[in-house]
């Protein structure tokens, strides 16, 4: 059983973006202040920070990864998991979100929204972002496809069957290291 939680938090770390096994794949952290009132003071008071680190799949990944920079206020909604870890010198609690969906907080300023065209299946029919079984086509200024480490323009992969997706996320997951 997962949970789903919505959260709502300050991106704390440049989204990362790097492709495994063919799937996009962008991880940030969170960070969410449980703040309040005080009315004697007249001030907001801030309580201590809750880190999430929150990844983003597919199409989600790569709107994420053009979309957020570090210090920008964002509604995250996913599903919890809560590992436990150890290195044999320190162990603690991961506490991660697998983003559903993320956006601006627009109590905090305005964005400009730009659609993403669906991709189109081999018999012309469209999929809808992220569909799993048709090929994605480059989006983006120019068309261009994403971009490696090296700064290198390479075409958008393709992804064979929704079992291939849930695979590579959950070896994804699994050789996930521990960021803090």
């Amino acid at each position: 059983m997962s949970d789903t939680i919505t959260l709502i938090g300050n991106v704390s770390t440049p989204p990362r973006h790097s492709v495994t096994n063919g799937i996009d794949v962008t991880t940030f952290r969170l960070a969410t202040n449980q703040g309040y009132y005080d009315r004697e003071k007249r001030e907001w008071v801030e309580a201590d920070a809750n880190w999430f680190t929150v990844t983003a799949f597919r199409q989600l990944a790569k709107n994420t990864v053009q979309s957020l920079e570090k210090g920008q206020r964002v509604i995250v909604r996913g599903k919890l998991k809560v590992r436990p870890w150890n290195t044999g010198e320190k162990s603690g609690t991961n506490i991660d979100i697998d983003a559903q969906s993320i956006g601006h907080d627009l109590t905090r300023g305005v964005t400009r929204f730009t659609k993403v065209d669906a991709p189109v299946s081999a018999t012309g029919e469209s999929g809808g972002p992220g569909d799993a079984t048709d090929p994605v086509e480059p989006s983006g200024p120019g068309g261009r496809g994403r971009l490696t480490d090296d700064g290198a323009d390479v075409p958008w992969g393709s992804i064979t069957s929704t079992e291939e997706v849930e695979g590579l996320e959950a070896s994804f997951r699994a050789s996930s290291s521990v960021d803090s």
